[in-house]
């Protein structure tokens, strides 16, 4: 009925709980095209989710939108502060270097897109490129879908639960926001398109020699 009542065909976006969208009826919409696409990293029935949901989406993972290192240590963090405040004791450590420690990063990695001409659309090609080389998280959403189709419940459940547990070994992602980023772009407009969605993302934009990346049009 939800999905029924939207005037345009929206896209589905789920990094929370599974448990707030029916799958039924999600994939339902999908199949009547009353949706445009899907995005999913939580699912209702975890650790095997109903198959055609995952099989259809356009970027399906699995349940490790918060596995970032960053996101690990943020919440060490905050229970070490909140600790010292319980015992009075004050917090010393610089958070920064506690959370950003240890980032394996390029140096000054040039990241190209081919302009067009059109300032949004070059600016979405560019931090596409970017955040690719970042972390390939279509990569990721296609060894998921290899393992979700599997014939089987117990091997869909182990293929699950495997990929969850091993993603940050394997993957060793860090948030958008470790990176720092320049801009090698002509032109004002293009250089404040590109600035709105790294700010967006929390990524800072800083000059070349600080760089751990350097956006530049072919």
């Amino acid at each position: 009925r939800e999905f029924g009542m939207m005037v345009r065909m929206p896209y589905i976006v789920n990094t929370s709980r599974g448990e707030i969208i029916d799958s039924k009826s999600l994939s339902m919409a999908y199949q009547q095209r009353r949706i445009m696409e899907m995005v999913l990293d939580v699912y209702e029935d975890e650790p095997c989710p109903e198959a055609g949901i995952v099989q259809n989406a356009l970027i399906a993972t699995p349940h490790i939108a918060g596995h970032a290192i960053e996101a690990k240590r943020r919440g060490a963090v905050m229970v070490a502060r909140q600790l010292h405040e319980i015992l009075r004791v004050p917090f010393k450590q610089d958070a920064d270097n506690l959370l950003y420690a240890g980032l394996d990063a390029p140096k000054q990695k040039e990241i190209y897109f081919t302009s067009t001409g059109n300032h949004a659309l070059d600016a979405d090609s560019a931090v596409h490129n970017l955040l690719m080389s970042m972390h390939n998280m279509v990569a990721v959403s296609e060894q998921f879908k290899r393992g979700m189709s599997e014939p089987d419940d117990r091997s869909r459940m182990a293929k699950f639960q495997g990929l969850r547990d091993t993603y940050q070994a394997r993957y060793n992602r860090r948030e958008y926001a470790s990176y720092k980023v320049n801009l090698d772009l002509n032109g004002s407009n293009l250089r404040l398109e590109v600035s709105k969605r790294l700010q967006s993302l929390g990524i800072r934009i800083v000059d070349a020699p600080e760089a751990h990346y350097i956006i530049a049009s072919n």
